[in-house]
């Protein structure tokens, strides 16, 4: 089988997130989910984009204060966040979330959870589910700008789940 390389680029708020998808021209290939951005750059897989990019991208959006990036078992594969953030601890706790939304969604006849936002007294928790492996958990302040970060991640789920 051989590998092909072909550069796609994730916006997350005004940051590029240049990511290349590597795949066979098979059907079921992640390239015929999302919109091809060509580049005549040379495509290097030293250039690919890793979950660390994903994750310092949306942590360096305004009113972000963690970004984490976890398993379904509840083991940190990365995260970022603030003083006074536990990401171990904030990754540990999400699959019994993920495990009450999805439950929730069963009785009500929606389905598995994709996307969960929490909101607290100071805070709003953005839980979502990227693949059946992955989830990404996004802590932002109250006045961030939560609708427009909800449309980027919705936008961008597949693209953002081929980084997985």
């Amino acid at each position: 089988m051989s590998l092909d390389f072909d550069r796609y680029t994730v916006m997350i708020g005004r940051d590029p997130l240049p990511l290349v998808i590597r795949g066979s021209s098979g059907s079921g290939n992640p390239k015929s989910l999302c919109r091809r951005r060509r580049s005549s750059a040379n495509h290097d897989p030293a250039s690919m984009a890793t979950i660390r990019d994903l994750v310092s991208t949306v942590r360096q959006r305004e009113g972000v204060t963690a970004a984490v990036v976890l398993g379904r078992d509840g083991l940190l594969i990365d995260g970022q966040a603030t003083a006074g953030i536990d990401t171990d601890g904030l990754a540990a706790v999400v699959p019994a979330v993920l495990t009450a939304g999805d439950e929730l969604g069963e009785h009500a006849g929606g389905g598995a959870l994709a996307t969960c936002v929490l909101e607290y007294e100071g805070r709003v928790i953005i839980v979502c589910s990227l693949t059946t492996d992955a989830i990404l958990v996004v802590v932002a302040s109250e006045e961030a700008d939560i609708g427009k970060l909800l449309f980027e991640l919705r936008r961008n789920r597949r693209r953002i789940a081929a980084i997985m």
